[in-house]
């Protein structure tokens, strides 16, 4: 069987007795008279050419398929021509209809990707962590647990490229301790959770972001309030190898993650059992975070609060609410909230606040307007971060 360089069949349509060039190989025109001729190129053998001959043929039918030597294009439905390629290539009616669908379907994937690509490239990751992290330093994966390789007991450090003196520290916890997140699983789309990183870095701080046991790997709040605290650990026991200053501490989290925080704060014994140092978390910060498990748990039609029961006992939900543990002498905290959020999370967000303000006055709150739950933590790399500018506050104020 003989194999040519470049094999094409070019399709005419008569009409009106003129032959009419088609402009393509993908065509659309109606029902026609079409004539079929093979034009060889270089090769070895190169047999002569068919010559033209009429066959009638519905339009639709025409379809393109990459042979084995080159792109044929070829009208299925007339045997005629089937025949005709047969001749030169080999190429059987079947074997053209089965390559006719394989490349409609390679022709899908290359489109589907395609898609994909300008999703990605249009994503808001874009803006919020790829762009701003090319000025920062990264460490990705680092085990936090000695002996534990798994990604929920690991960080990644987000590191300024200015070496002045040395960087305060922020350990970032991420929500989603019923509906289980990772700390990089949105990442690609969103650009959570390194966007806080890299917006923090940009500022100067030093930022560890960490994944915890949620659920189901944790048998309930305590073994993620216990994760968290040994990130803590690890952090002050390492930062300073890397430029940050292990006794400017501060732990920030974002929804569940704030919840964690808020317990951190005002149960000191979680960090006292993992042996981080007293004195060397200067604050803590809760960004839009539920503060009473048991006013979550009594709406009988949320999907959340039963997820709170099946996660904790009755009296874990009243240990784990951090409204319930407020007493004097709290360390310094900071409350902040989206305007933009719902009702409930903004009553969340006001009873905390008045419930520590009833023993103390080391807290600071804010309500920012046009940010909801999850635009407070994407857009703090972003020119005029409200939430980003609260947090360089508090920091600068704790120092």
């Amino acid at each position: 069987m003989r194999r040519l360089a470049i094999v094409t069949i070019q399709v005419r349509r008569a009409r009106d007795g003129k032959q009419w060039p088609c402009e393509s190989q993908e065509r659309t025109h109606k029902m026609g008279t079409v004539s079929c001729a093979v034009v060889t190129g270089q090769g070895a053998d190169r047999p002569p050419p068919l010559q033209p001959a009429p066959i009638p043929v519905h339009e639709e039918h025409l379809r393109s398929y990459h042979g084995a030597s080159g792109i044929v294009a070829v009208a299925l439905a007339s045997r005629q021509c089937v025949e005709r390629v047969s001749q030169v290539t080999g190429v059987t009616e079947a074997k053209a209809a089965m390559q006719s669908k394989n490349r409609r379907l390679r022709w899908l994937v290359v489109a589907t990707g395609a898609f994909a690509l300008l999703a990605v490239s249009f994503a808001p990751s874009w803006r919020n962590y790829y762009l701003p992290r090319r000025t920062v330093r990264i460490v990705e994966d680092v085990p936090y647990v000695l002996g534990r390789s798994d990604s929920k007991h690991q960080l990644d450090l987000y590191l300024p490229r200015t070496r002045q003196d040395p960087w305060p520290v922020i350990v970032f916890v991420h929500g989603g301790f019923w509906k289980p997140f990772d700390r990089r699983m949105l990442q690609p789309l969103t650009g959570l959770h390194g966007c806080v990183g890299v917006a923090l870095a940009n500022a100067g701080i030093a930022t560890a972001v960490v994944s915890y046991r949620q659920r189901p790997e944790a048998a309930s709040i305590q073994d993620a309030l216990d994760d968290v605290a040994l990130a803590i650990r690890y952090v002050v026991d390492n930062i300073g190898r890397e430029g940050g200053d292990p006794a400017r501490v501060y732990v920030v989290g974002h929804s569940a993650g704030a919840l964690l925080t808020a317990l951190l704060a005002l149960e000191p014994d979680h960090l006292g059992k993992a042996g981080v140092p007293v004195g060397h978390v200067r604050g803590f910060a809760a960004l839009a975070g539920p503060y009473d498990l048991a006013r979550l748990a009594s709406f009988a039609d949320s999907g959340l609060a039963s997820e709170v029961k099946a996660s904790a006992s009755g009296s874990e939900i009243e240990r784990y609410s951090p409204e319930r543990q407020v007493r004097p002498g709290y360390p310094p905290m900071l409350l902040l909230v989206g305007a933009d959020e719902g009702p409930s999370m903004l009553g969340e967000q006001r009873s905390m606040a008045a419930a520590l303000r009833k023993v103390g006055d080391n807290v600071t709150t804010a309500e920012l307007p046009g940010t909801d739950h999850m635009g407070l933590i994407m857009h703090l790399s972003r020119t005029g971060s409200r939430a980003r500018s609260e947090l360089l506050t508090f920091i600068e104020k704790h120092r």
